[in-house]
Parts: structure tokens; C-alpha cells; sequence
């Protein structure tokens, strides 16, 4: 646009103007301000001004942008002239990089004590640090025109309470609002496609610009309703904003600690356009109580739900494919966790310490649990593991002490140390297929047989019964000691069968109650009760010659462990003298040892 020098005063309020044919007008001076700024081109043509502050290389020093320091209420010039008879509209606010010592004049209108600014609505860009530490600053007129807001521009400004964003803005930098300790409410608009690391939170470090990192993030701020247009939420955008009790998000990749420290959170709604829940998201939110995952949610993050104590509820949507390491730990209110098909891996301590869930349900499509998973979830009771599933990992369900019920699948190939460890307090059943004909020398399945194992705790037993392919266990719910283990193979063979897997025929009878036929050895056990030492022998002569408690005792062994690992042989077993002289003749023989000093034990039993 072409003016006369008259207009041009009119309209500017010039008190002094100089200007040169090089790209920078060197000063400008309106209302008692001068400005520096610069010339900025498109296609070779000048398209508007920045202005920012200006090195000297020649004194090694740094002009503000604007002197004084804006006061008061303050407005920034529309146009600055490009040359005597034209002036071009201000399109940015900038800095200067080549600031050499003296970072803290390098940004634009920091540090002034301006109480108020109007933004011209040319402006498209606000850069670093424009109006950083400006401490008295208590409104903000954003232009219409406004594309990004560059990192820390309004780092350190205390009294802002509440900024509208224009409707055009499409980027919050970085810590662009740090230390605005009382804002209270920021409203965002469709359009809005990035908000950068720490753009609400603690400070990124800004030493070498002159800006403190220690700036608090914004405490006050209440509410939030991210825009279903933007695709990307920075690293710690809101984390530790602790006065922030509902945050509504449309959409948007959620990075690592989001929401992390948010601890007045309780009310979070997840749009269709989240795609993903990044490492630490929601960590540390202790009055979140529920929340859904949309469908399009891809990965739920490391730790992204740690320590979310009041966290009752959670939906998985269908898209999730897996759930982080330490994702849910902690979260003791958490009742259920329905694992959706698609998900192939839990990571390890997923849900460690979520001492309430007491049902967890796994899709088909779970290859590995990771390990610790589920370790102390001990409200855990209906866990079924679909045959699909490859992989259980150490300590994966450890000291889930209410478990009564595993359903293993047949496609289990690994099972990880004290997986179940301290579990089983009751009645337990776990499934598995016979081995093909030659494994263990056990033949193919024609008849079932039950067979009593004398185990303390089916936790012993249970990582060597799926190795070797057991059809199911059961440990009695009343005397919490014996294991039975129904298996196949053929009648003729099923002592061999229960010497090759370590255990007793005993006599008992089926769930409904008809008798089952066993082979008969020598000796087998009634009963066995490690809490007091007390092993009940039944024994069955076949030559008709006298049984003596020699006999029993010789053929007897019982192992104790304090670990669940290591077998060492007891070495003084008895037989109970009162019981041999009143029931040898018929059969039955009472063994005593000293319970007191170890964990676990078991007992065998051989035949003449």
C-alpha cells in the first residue's frame, strides 16, 4: 500500500521515522515506543514485518525489540513503514538467535510491566519467548490471524486468569503457558492440530534464553476440552496441573505423561479420534474413578495408568493390541478387566497390586502374560487361560491368594517360576492334553484313572502338570493338601503310569460318586495332613504274609522344601505306635513326622 509521509503520520502517530533501502528499518518510533523490527519477503516481494529485537554485531549487543519496556495498557503498531511512502502490515513477533551474552534482551516484549496487549490481527506468528516474565500481564487480545504460538511465549506471566485462543491457531509451543499459575480456564477451538511438551506444565529448560526452568506448571487451571482436530498432545502437556478436575479429548495422540500427577482429576472422556495412550498418560491421577478407550486406541503406554488408586472401571476398546508394562499398577479399586480380542501381550506388572479385581477375562488373541503381571491381585478368584495362550511369565499371578479356579490351555509352552506361587487356597482344576504315545513313557488315553498326589499346595505342582500335559488337578478345598490328577492311559498300566509321574493310586470315588477301579499296589496313601505331620498308609498284602511298620516306614519318604524348588528327604518318619497296634490287621497304618520347621512337604510311596 502507497501513502504520502502527511498519511502516513496521521494514521501511525510517527514522532520519528528513519529508513533504509537494506532489509531492516532501523528504528521506528510511535507513542513514546521505538521498535526494531524486520523485513520479511515472499517471492522477492516484502510481505510484512517482524518485529524483534536486533544484534549489533559492531558493539556486540543486543537492541530490544521495543523501548522502553511497553507499560500499562499497551497496543502493538498494525504497519511499520518499509520505506518514506509504503508501510507493511506486522505479520510476526520474533527473537533474535545470534544473541551472543545477553539472552535476556533478546526476546521480543519480555520483562515489560504491561498490564494488558493488543495483538494486531495481521499477526500470524508469535515467537520464542515473546512475552515471557511479563509478570504483570493480566489480559491478552490474540489476533484472529494467529497460526503458532512459539515455546514459552507466555512462560512466567502469574496474573493471567483466562485467554481465548483464536479459532485460526493451529500450535501451542513448548511451556507456552508455564508459571501461569492462575489460569484458571483456556478456551481452544476445531483447527487447534498440536499442543507441544510441557505446554501447560513445568518448564522446559530455558537457561540459555534468560528463562527460569523452575516455573510451577498451571496449577489453577480447572478444565480442559482438547478439539477433535488435533493429532498430537506433547510429552507433559497438563502433567502436574493438580487443580484440574475434567479434561474432555477429541482427539489426539497422547504422549508420554500427559495427564501424569493430575491428582484432582476424576472425570475424562476420551474422543474417537485418540489414537493411542502414551508411557506415564494418566499416571499418578488418584481421583480418576472410570474410563473408556475408543476403539481406535492402538497401545496403552507404560505405566500409563500407575498408581490411579480410585480407578474403579476402565473399557478397552477393540483396537488395543497391547497393554504396557506396570500399565494398571496400583490401581487397588480396580474390580474387572475384560482383555479385548486383539490384545497379543500383557506387559510385565500390568496390574500388579489391583487388589480388588477380582475377574480378569483374556481374548483368544493373548499369546504372553509378562511377568509380575498380576502379582498380589489378591481379590483374583474365574481366571481362565485360552488355549492361544503361549506364555505365562514368572511371578505372573504370585500371591493371588484367593484363587480357587485356572483353566490352562493346551497351546501353554512356557511357564515362568512361582507363576502361581501362594495361590490356591481352595478347590483348583487345571486343564492340559495327555502326551502323545512315548513322552514320559506314558501310552495314549483309554481309560481315566485318579490318582491322590501328596502335595501341600497345588503352586508346587502345577508348573510340572502343565509341563507334562495333565488332563486336570484338583486340590481338596477342605484339607488344602491333597492333589488329585485324573489321567489316561490303560488299566493295566496305570500303576506304572502313577510311578512315572511320581504320585499314588488311592481308593476313592468319582464326582458322582460311583467307585473308581484302581490297580492295586502295595501301599498307597489315605490321607495326608503336612500340618501336623500325620500321613495315613493303606496297605493292601498280596502274599498274605504279615505287614509290619518296618514295612510301611521303608516304603514311605517324605520331602520338605522351603521354597517351592528344592526337594531334601526327611529323614525320620514313624509310624504311630497307638494306630499300628489297633488297625494293622486292617490295612491302615498312621506315619508321624515333625511338621514344625519347614514350608512345604510331600510325601511318596512305594510298593514291595
Amino acid at each position: 500500500m502507497k501513502l504520502t509521509k502527511a498519511k502516513l503520520a496521521m494514521l501511525t502517530g510517527a514522532v520519528l521515522f528513519c529508513a533504509t533501502s537494506s532489509a531492516l528499518a532501523e528504528r521506528y518510533s510511535v507513542d513514546g515506543y521505538s521498535y526494531n523490527y524486520e523485513i520479511l519477503y515472499s517471492d522477492g516481494l516484502p510481505s510484512g514485518v517482524c518485529i524483534r529485537p536486533i544484534f549489533r554485531s559492531s558493539s556486540n549487543y543486543t537492541d530490544p525489540a521495543v523501548s522502553p519496556r511497553p507499560v500499562g495498557d499497551y497496543a502493538i503498531p498494525n504497519y511499520l513503514p518499509y520505506d518514506s511512502t509504503n508501510f507493511l502490515p506486522v505479520v510476526k513477533i520474533g527473537y533474535q538467535p545470534n544473541f551472543g551474552s545477553y539472552a535476556g534482551t533478546c526476546r521480543a516484549f519480555s520483562s515489560s510491566t504491561m498490564t494488558s496487549v493488543a495483538i494486531p490481527n495481521t499477526v500470524t506468528n508469535i515467537d520464542l519467548g515473546a512475552f515471557a516474565e511479563c509478570t504483570a500481564l493480566e489480559s491478552v487480545h490474540f489476533p484472529t490471524a494467529l497460526k503458532t504460538l512459539g515455546e514459552a511465549s507466555f512462560v512466567g506471566c502469574p496474573k493471567l486468569t483466562q485467554i481465548e485462543l483464536p479459532a485460526g491457531l493451529e500450535r501451542i509451543g513448548r511451556s507456552t503457558f508455564s508459571g501461569c499459575t492462575n489460569l484458571v480456564d483456556v478456551a481452544l477451538h476445531e483447527g487447534l492440530r498440536q499442543i507441544d511438551d510441557n505446554a501447560f506444565s513445568r518448564a522446559s529448560y530455558y537457561g540459555w534464553l534468560g528463562i527460569s526452568d523452575t516455573y510451577n506448571p498451571c496449577v489453577s487451571l480447572t478444565n480442559i476440552a482438547i478439539p477433535n482436530s488435533v493429532t498430537n498432545i506433547g510429552y507433559s502437556a497438563f502433567s502436574k496441573c493438580t487443580g484440574l478436575r475434567t479434561a474432555v479429548v477429541g482427539g489426539g495422540d497422547l504422549n508420554y505423561g500427559v495427564f501424569s500427577g493430575c491428582t484432582a482429576l476424576s472425570d475424562v472422556t476420551l474422543g474417537e479420534n485418540v489414537t493411542s495412550i502414551g508411557e506415564h498418560a494418566f499416571d499418578g491421577c488418584v481421583n480418576l474413578t472410570e474410563i473408556v478407550v475408543p476403539d481406535a486406541v492402538t497401545n496403552i503406554g507404560d505405566y500409563a495408568f500407575c498408581g490411579c488408586t480410585n480407578l474403579t472401571r476402565i473399557v478397552l476398546g477393540s483396537g488395543v493390541k497391547s497393554v504396557g508394562n506396570c500399565a494398571f499398577q496400583g490401581c487397588a479399586n480396580l474390580t474387572e478387566i475384560v482383555i479385548p480380542s486383539g490384545v497379543t501381550n500383557i506387559g510385565a506388572y500390568a496390574f500388579q497390586d489391583c487388589k480388588s479385581m477380582r475377574n480378569v477375562s483374556f481374548a483368544a488373541s493373548v499369546k504372553a502374560i509378562g511377568n509380575y503381571s498380576f502379582l498380589r491381585c489378591s481379590s483374583l478368584k474365574s481366571i481362565v487361560i485360552p488355549d492361544t495362550m503361549e506364555s505365562i511369565g514368572a511371578y505372573a499371578f504370585s500371591g493371588c491368594t484367593s484363587i480357587t479356579n485356572v483353566h490352562v490351555g493346551s497351546g501353554l509352552k512356557t511357564l515362568g517360576d512361582s507363576a502361581f506361587a501362594s495361590c490356591f487356597p481352595g478347590k483348583v482344576t487345571a486343564y492340559g492334553p495327555l502326551p502323545e504315545s512315548g513322552a514320559n513313557n506314558l501310552p495314549r488315553s483309554v481309560y481315566t484313572k485318579k490318582y491322590v498326589v501328596t502335595a501341600r499346595h497345588l503352586a508346587s505342582w502345577l508348573p510340572w502338570l502343565i509341563q507334562n500335559k495333565m488332563n486336570y488337578a484338583i486340590l481338596d478345598e477342605e484339607t488344602r493338601q491333597e492333589l488329585r490328577v485324573v489321567v489316561s492311559g490303560e488299566g493295566a498300566n496305570a500303576v506304572s503310569i502313577a510311578a512315572s509321574l511320581g504320585i499314588s493310586p488311592a481308593r476313592t470315588t468319582d464326582a458322582e460318586g460311583a467307585v473308581v477301579i484302581y490297580a492295586e499296589p502295595c501301599l498307597s496313601i489315605g490321607a495326608f495332613d503336612p500340618a501336623v505331620g500325620r500321613i495315613e498308609v493303606v496297605v493292601t498284602p498280596t502274599d498274605g504274609s504279615t505287614v509290619t511298620g518296618d514295612l510301611v516306614t521303608d516304603c514311605v519318604t517324605v520331602e520338605w522344601s522351603d521354597n517351592l524348588k528344592d526337594w531334601t528327604p526327611l529323614q525320620s518318619v514313624a509310624v504311630d505306635a497307638a494306630s499300628y497296634n489297633a488297625e494293622r490287621a486292617k490295612g491302615h497304618f498312621t506315619c508321624i513326622f515333625d511338621a514344625s520347621k519347614h514350608n512345604f512337604y510331600k510325601v511318596n510311596v512305594k510298593g514291595r
